[in-house]
């Protein structure tokens, strides 16, 4: 009995010394977990790269039945971020995304949009604040401007959200986009919004 009485015992100081886990209560844990890409807005010159005479503002409606676009890649996950540097403080955030955009070259003067291309981006950020711009990333294109237009007149991004509860968030892009409209062939300058919901 006393055998039995000495195990039961042991048992129960040892699992009341195992460490509990510690959660993650601050506001911005409540971010955290999958998003899908609903809405891709252009705010400059209506756009039709998929060829049906249609000029949108709409690019995800614009994208869906052209080569290269990969719905898989619509899923965003916003987690802890990886730790990098021991120094940093705070609620480090990883936005994970892949930013589907338009692969186009200059032929004679006119655009072609041929396929739709992803640029895949961690935004790490340090304690994000609702309404204000976060992680904003100055783009470095002075490789990309032989290969890639798109890149190559990508200027910065940024990730903005209203509230830590409400289940969304918007990547900003400030970039240039060929309108491929009958004599009007050019690259307009403007903002680019894609809009993350919670699953």
């Amino acid at each position: 009995m006393k055998i039995l009485f000495i195990s039961l015992f042991t048992a129960v100081c040892l699992c009341a010394c195992e460490k509990s886990p510690v959660l993650d209560e601050s506001p911005v844990s409540k971010m955290y977990g999958d998003y899908k890409l609903v809405n891709i807005h252009w705010s400059g010159l209506p756009v039709n790269f998929n060829g049906d005479d249609t000029a949108r503002w709409d690019l995800l409606n614009e994208y869906k039945y052209m080569y290269g676009y990969y719905e898989p890649f619509h899923i965003a996950k916003v987690s802890v971020a990886n730790v990098i540097d021991s120094r940093q403080s705070g609620s480090i955030v990883a936005f994970n995304v892949s930013i589907p955009y338009p692969w186009f070259t200059e032929e004679n003067g006119n655009y072609v949009v041929t396929s739709v291309k992803y640029l895949h981006q961690t935004f790490r950020i340090d304690n994000p604040e609702p309404r204000m711009t976060n992680g904003y990333l100055k783009y470095d294109n002075e490789n990309d401007s032989k290969y890639d237009l798109f890149l190559a007149n990508l200027d910065n991004m940024s990730v903005s959200f209203d509230s830590y509860k409400d289940g969304k968030f918007t990547v900003r892009l400030y970039c240039s986009l060929p309108r491929v409209a009958a004599g009007d062939e050019k690259l307009t300058t403007n903002y680019m919004l894609l809009e993350y919901q919670k699953k």
